[in-house]
């Protein structure tokens, strides 16, 4: 078992599982910011009222709160690696939907589903780390993590802006932030114990 085993991090950042949940990591990370600086704008664009559109994001926070105790649970039972797979594909697929918004109702249904499924994929990475690597380095790797998706952070919103001045409008933006997502579920089917 993982959890009898004592990983120093020099031996962890050398192991493939680590360098595979680094990379999904960049990638959600990516999807996120994108969503998170660019879901008002776009609801704006679409006619939402300022408020209402950035009431959007609470709802997401609010929703995600909740899903985090259905996340742990449903982990449990599903396990950590294939919960993760199938919250990566139904976001992508929330992603997708976005881009193909045109009404109120239409955004209003991606932000329950998504913050949903965001709350989920919150639990989901720690819960792999402690499953391959044990608890005991448990912090120590999410620091790295934070770090990483800091700078994905970045990256994922100047990609959706480029591709607004680019376009004019914001669905190619989220159709990538899909293929994003796409990639991390693909990543987390070939993730594997170290």
């Amino acid at each position: 078992s993982q959890e009898d085993i004592s990983w120093t991090m020099s031996e962890i950042v050398r192991t493939k599982t680590f360098f595979v949940i680094c990379v999904l990591w960049i990638f959600a990370s990516m999807a996120t910011h994108l969503i998170i600086i660019h879901l008002v704008p776009f609801a704006e664009h679409l006619g939402m009222h300022k408020g209402e559109a950035a009431a959007l994001l609470g709802l997401i926070g609010g929703v995600s709160i909740l899903s985090r105790i259905f996340g742990g649970f449903t982990s449990e039972k599903l396990g950590w690696k294939n919960t993760l797979i199938v919250c990566a594909f139904l976001i992508a697929m929330c992603l997708v939907w976005l881009g193909c918004s045109r009404t109120r109702w239409m955004i209003y249904v991606f932000v329950l589903a998504y913050g949903f499924l965001f709350g989920i994929r919150l639990t989901i990475i720690p819960g792999l780390i402690g499953e391959y690597f044990g608890a005991k380095s448990l912090t120590e790797i999410m620091s790295y993590f934070w770090s990483v998706a800091a700078f994905a952070g970045l990256m994922g919103p100047m990609v959706g802006g480029l591709i607004f001045d680019i376009t004019g409008a914001y669905p190619a933006a989220f159709f990538i932030g899909a293929t994003w997502y796409v990639i991390v579920g693909v990543l987390a089917v070939c993730l594997g114990p170290p």
